[in-house]
């Protein structure tokens, strides 16, 4: 171990500070970092406690500094049970007909990501174990913390990177609050109806014995009877310990009341008489049996337990179907269970200095709102492929109209509008399907050449092709102008934020209204024309500020995009200063 403690130490994102129940101070981390250097003793652990800190959660969190000797060691330990009798696989590495990917599934499922964080390896660490010992499946560790993960490029290529991400936060225990929050639900009703099991099974114990001394009770009855005749004896012994199964195992549905109205009929059939003393020498001798009360009390409260625990599962089973569905969100939405998962899939071409990537306006709002609506970022070149409806292997304006495919074009500049292909691609334009060639080859901004195409554009067939590339999403951030990232305040700013932004407007109208006084001095016949049209334009501009923000606060958890408008303070002076040379 390291001669001191550093972030890579502790797991799940806890640091040193998080780790002191009362005041934090130097020495008490000082004395943590000396303890770390060879691994907590029992007695080092008592006297950290000693001094106020939490070692639970020491315990829990804290990781053995692994060398890079360790993490190859590691690698190449997996790389042999899962990889060494594989042979090479030219195709698309992304799709599930690569055996690499199936055997990552196969690992995954065999816990061993859940092993590598038990055995203290931190999430980089697991990652880059991972990626070299499945380093055809494109998951790769970068040096920000974060981390490449393809889309996948069929159903079950996506569910293995989806389930690899998933089942990474599982094992280092970074659950998003609203699962873990649902997971503490369900434990909590799962141990609730635990503990009640073993309340019934303790009560139907003490029933059962009571049950058995009540039949003790009326079998000596009968016997002493002198009313009945011996023959009958045996059949009303039977009747009585029927009737009282019969009772017993309804757990409260049957009252005592009909209990003892079932068991007098049957009494009387035996006796063949309806003012049998059978019947109600019996019945008095239940009623007067301290074991029958006790009994009575005791089948009632079982009633209890099974009404409650009933209830409990029926809350179990809703709250069991919340937590599914909202694992299945977030598995339909990697990017945002961890936010360190870099990944998506375009398809495009560039001409002229000019990049034309092709998307699906999921959200109708007629532009390129994130990553996910690139066309292929769900199933690779397929989805191009399923454009074809012709079957003629090409793609052509019709084609991409008629399945309202949009295009985000990128001018030399970087500038970008959003166009419908129609208006791009003329009638004789088209896309090659036949062309396509699988490159999986690294390219110099750090990411992936999927594969490349012939595109006929403009009438000639263009010496660039196209392309489907594998593209880290901080590249994608910076080099294209989705709409989520533009009109954020609605969903990403804290409340916080957004109302200091409110107090920013109101202090800047302020400021207007102050600065209009200062050159009222300096203006005659207009002072009253200028006054009333500049604080209304203030005032006007300030409202819809505070108006956008208080909308974002309102609809802060619905996600909804608010276009802010320009304050457009210098226009407002320079029309204060125009006036006042009149």
């Amino acid at each position: 171990m390291g001669s001191e403690v550093t972030a890579s130490y502790l797991k799940n994102g806890v640091t040193i500070e998080n780790l002191f129940n009362g005041k934090v101070d130097q020495e008490k981390i000082e004395k943590i970092k000396d303890c770390a250097k060879g691994g907590f003793t029992e007695d080092e652990l008592q006297t950290l406690e000693a001094d106020g800190i939490d070692i639970d959660l020491l315990k829990d969190n804290f990781a053995d500094s692994k060398t890079d000797e360790d993490i190859q060691k590691k690698a190449d330990d997996l790389k042999k049970i899962y990889c060494s009798d594989l042979a090479e696989f030219t195709g698309d590495k992304n799709s599930y007909a690569n055996p690499e990917l199936q055997q990552l599934e196969k690992a995954i499922n065999n816990g061993v990501l859940k092993n590598l964080a038990d055995e203290g390896y931190t999430k980089m660490q697991i990652i880059e174990i991972i990626s070299i010992a499945f380093p055809n499946t494109g998951i790769q560790a970068k040096e920000d913390g974060k981390y490449d993960i393809p889309i996948g490029h069929d159903d079950q290529a996506k569910d293995v990177y989806t389930s690899f991400t998933i089942k990474l936060l599982e094992a280092l225990g970074e659950d998003p609050e609203e699962i873990s929050s649902a997971k503490d639900k369900l434990n909590d009703l799962k141990t609730q109806i635990a503990k009640l099991d073993s309340e019934i099974t303790t009560l139907e114990y003490k029933i059962s014995t009571e049950q058995d001394e009540i039949e003790k009770e009326m079998t000596e009855a009968i016997d002493k009877s002198t009313e009945i005749a011996e023959e009958q004896k045996e059949e009303a012994k039977n009747t009585v310990n029927s009737a009282l199964n019969e009772y017993v195992n309804s757990k409260g549905e049957m009252t005592y009341e009909e209990f003892q109205q079932g068991l007098k009929s049957d009494l009387d059939g035996i006796a063949g008489t309806t003012d049998s003393k059978l019947s109600s020498v019996i019945l008095t001798m239940l009623n007067c049996s301290d074991n029958m009360e006790t009994l009575n009390a005791d089948i009632k409260s079982l009633g209890g337990l099974y009404q409650k625990k009933s209830d409990l599962q029926d809350q179990a089973s809703k709250a069991e179907s919340e937590l599914n569905s909202l694992i299945e969100d977030q598995k339909n939405n990697v990017a945002s269970a961890d936010e360190d998962a870099n990944m998506v899939d375009p398809i495009g071409f560039t001409h002229n200095n000019t990049r034309y990537d092709f998307f699906v306006d999921k959200d109708n709002n007629n532009d390129l709102s994130n990553e996910s609506e690139f066309l292929g970022a769900k199933n690779g070149f397929m989805e191009l492929i399923s454009l074809d409806t012709n079957k003629d292997n090409k793609v052509d304006a019709s084609e991409l109209s008629k399945s309202d495919i949009k295009v985000v074009v990128t001018h030399g500049n970087g500038s970008q509008n959003i166009k419908d292909a129609k208006e791009v691609f003329d009638s004789s334009d088209f896309i090659d399907l036949a062309s396509y060639s699988e490159k999986n080859t690294a390219l110099s901004n750090g990411n992936q050449l999927l594969g490349t195409f012939d595109v006929q554009f403009d009438d000639t067939l263009l010496d660039d092709k196209g392309y489907q590339t594998l593209d880290n999403i901080d590249w994608l951030n910076e080099n294209y102008d989705f709409s989520d990232n533009k009109n954020s305040i609605g969903s990403s700013l804290s409340q916080e934020a957004i109302e200091k932004k409110l107090s920013d407007y109101t202090a800047q109208a302020d400021d207007l209204e102050k600065r209009l006084f200062k050159a009222q001095g300096k203006v005659d016949d207009n002072i009253d024309v200028i006054q009333n049209k500049t604080i209304q334009q203030a005032q006007r501009s300030a409202n819809s500020k505070g108006i956008i923000a208080s909308m974002s606060l309102e609809n802060n958890q619905n996600d909804k995009n608010v276009q802010e408008k320009p304050l457009e303070e210098l226009e407002e002076i320079e029309e204060i200063e125009k006036e006042k040379d009149i």
